[in-house]
């Protein structure tokens, strides 16, 4: 006897469930859910309203562009500019975000499938390509115009460009930039160099099959690709490190985790990114039926868990590294908890939103992440680099937006939020010592003097005839008259990237 198997997909009558049950190995998974017009709970009061996010868009029908390495949010540090590329109804819109307002404009009228937006820093121009899907076929945009290609079913498109890291302004057009994609129909991999608008020959990525698409991530002539290979019923990251632009995407190399099962990597997670002095990081998500583990790759040097939650839902589990304009004082790990480079970790699991901040280039993370309690259940969302707002010191702050979720963990409604996000930053360690009229302040951990950009803050009684910047950690506070011991002196450093306070009792 052999009885009829009605398995769970085939009784699942809502599609966007079905996404739950889509295997790991298949681009399937990325091309999300279609969110159904109306969608939302009766009796509910709408996030927004109770937190104060802007909407910027109430006909998003689909999660598919906030699933894979695409990114839809970006920050322009130095013109105080956040863009956002939305696709809504078939069409692709750009929403630029300042102190004015918000702003839109459309860039493609219909059949938008998918699409990736990355910042010009020299210009502040945001660059965009996308794909075009409907019954005649499928086609690849880059910067409003058509790409020919040799794929039949282009998809998953991606661009990076060689430019500075967060925290330093660039001064030349880019040297050069990358535009990956990939062919649904054949599995293969291309990309193309370009420069300016200039795109060079397709060529095509030797490697095995893969979740979604080639990302990737340049630091002065250096070039890491990022894929997510299929090896049988499991997903294996691999990551390829070329010197100069020559060599890219030839070797690619499986990342080892220590994981057995039941744990899975889940595709997905964001792209590489680089920190303040250009070292590469990959964000890598893992996950059994019980918890969520969100990994920082720090190139050549460690695997570090940097989130670990619980978990109901594994395959949502999702991680993106976000990097911020913070120095080295004591190198680039700082002592091993602090003073070092900054890099954030955004990761997501059963439809809530967590972040991590390392102080320490990426090898240490506080022993908690952080839940932003005040905002709802997320079904999906995309986030800027960290930047220094200048509301008020110690802070670091990341734009994003959001679809909000159901119980299920299922898109609320067609509403795309944006919400800022600010999180603190270690408060900076101070000394200070007198001597005769003359006081050395020194910073000893998280913060560096500007000169032309530090103010100091003593009793008014106190008058102050000088002040030198030595370095980025001492200055020197001159003053009319002897200092007396036990008094306090503050100091602020407001630039264009940082915005510190310290203080510290003169001995």
């Amino acid at each position: 006897m052999r009885p009829r198997l009605i398995d769970r997909a085939s009784q699942i009558q809502n599609p966007r469930s079905a996404l739950l049950l889509q295997p790991l190995v298949s681009d399937e998974l990325l091309d999300g859910i279609d969110i159904p017009v109306g969608v939302r709970a009766r009796n509910w009061r709408l996030e927004h309203e109770v937190h104060g996010s802007s909407v910027l868009s109430d006909r998003v029908g689909s999660t598919r562009n906030f699933l894979s390495t695409q990114v839809n949010l970006v920050r322009d540090e130095v013109r105080d500019t956040t863009w956002c590329s939305i696709i809504e109804g078939g069409s692709l819109v750009l929403v630029r975000i300042d102190e004015k307002g918000e702003s839109r404009r459309t860039i493609a009228e219909n059949d938008v499938w998918r699409s990736h937006l990355v910042l010009d820093k020299f210009t502040g121009e945001p660059i965009l390509c996308w794909i075009t899907a409907n019954p005649d076929g499928r086609a690849l945009w880059f910067q409003g115009e058509l790409v020919p290609t040799a794929t039949h079913h282009p998809d998953f498109p991606f661009v990076a460009l060689n430019q500075v890291p967060i925290g330093h302004v660039q001064s030349s057009p880019p040297s050069f930039g990358i535009l990956t994609y990939k062919c649904r129909d054949s599995g293969r991999l291309h990309y193309r160099m370009f420069e300016g608008r200039d795109l060079g020959p397709e060529v095509e990525v030797g490697v095995q099959a893969t979740v979604g698409g080639l990302s990737c991530a340049m630091s002065e002539a250096a070039v890491i690709g990022r894929i997510d290979a299929v090896d049988g019923d499991r997903v294996v990251p691999m990551i390829s490190l070329a010197t100069d632009r020559q060599g890219v995407f030839e070797d690619f190399e499986a990342v080892e985790l220590p994981y057995t099962e039941p744990f899975r990597t889940m595709p997905a997670s964001g792209p590489p990114t680089t920190d303040f002095r250009g070292h590469f990081h990959v964000p890598i998500a893992v996950a059994d039926e019980n918890e969520a583990i969100a990994l920082d790759l720090v190139l050549d040097e460690a695997l570090v868990e940097a989130v670990t939650v619980p978990t109901n839902s594994p395959q949502s589990s999702r991680a993106v590294t976000q990097a911020f304009p913070k120095k080295d004082g004591l190198g680039r790990f700082g002592d091993g908890v602090s003073d070092g480079l900054g890099i954030i970790m955004v990761a997501l699991a059963d439809s809530l939103l967590y972040t991590s901040n390392s102080q320490a280039g990426g090898i240490h993370f506080p022993e908690k992440a952080h839940l932003n309690h005040e905002m709802p259940k997320v079904a999906a969302f995309s986030s800027t680099e960290c930047y220094t707002g200048g509301r008020q010191p110690n802070v670091v702050s990341m734009d994003y937006v959001y679809l909000e979720a159901d119980e299920e963990g299922l898109p609320l409604s067609r509403e795309l939020h944006f919400e800022t996000w600010d999180m603190p930053l270690p408060v900076p360690q101070v000394t200070a010592i007198a001597e005769g009229s003359d006081i050395t302040v020194t910073i000893e951990k998280d913060a560096n003097f500007e000169a032309g950009r530090t103010t100091f803050e003593l009793d008014p009684a106190v008058q102050v005839r000088g002040v030198e910047v030595v370095d980025d950690r001492h200055a020197r506070v001159r003053t009319v008259g002897d200092v007396r011991p036990g008094q306090r002196i503050g100091f602020e450093v407001r630039s264009r990237f940082y915005h510190h306070h310290g203080d510290a009792v003169i001995t």
